[in-house]
C-alpha cells in the first residue's frame, strides 16, 4: 500500500474509473481539472507514472521497483502520465471542472 499526504493535489485531464460495486454499478468521472484541498489523504495499491516527465516511476507496497526508499517528506512532487490503481481518497474540499459522470450496469 502506498501512502501519501498533501495540503493541494492538482490533476489535470482527470479520469476516474470506478468497477462495480452494490447492484453492479461501474461508472466514470472525466473532469479537465480537479483540485483537491486539504488535507488530502490517499491510499493506493500502486501508483505509477513519470516524476518531472521523465524519469519512469513505479511505487507499490514496502517494495518498489527499483531501490528501497525510506518514507520521506517532499515539498512538491510532479508526476505525470499517472495511472494509480486501488486508490481511496479522502479530502476536505474538491473542485471540479468540467465534469462528466458516466454511470452503467454491467
Amino acid at each position: 500500500m502506498v501512502r501519501c499526504r498533501a495540503e493541494r493535489v492538482v490533476v489535470e485531464e482527470a479520469v476516474l474509473s470506478f468497477p462495480g460495486g452494490v447492484a453492479g454499478a461501474s461508472g466514470s468521472v472525466r473532469a479537465s481539472r480537479m483540485v483537491l484541498e486539504g488535507p488530502v489523504e490517499m491510499m493506493a495499491r500502486q501508483v505509477e507514472g513519470r516524476l518531472l516527465g521523465l524519469l519512469p516511476v513505479v511505487l507499490s507496497g514496502p517494495t518498489h521497483t527499483s531501490v528501497f526508499v525510506p518514507a520521506l517528506t517532499v515539498q512538491w512532487m510532479e508526476l505525470t502520465d499517472v495511472r494509480i490503481s486501488g486508490l481511496v481518497l479522502r479530502t476536505k474540499a474538491a473542485r471540479i471542472s468540467d465534469a462528466a459522470l458516466q454511470v452503467g450496469h454491467r
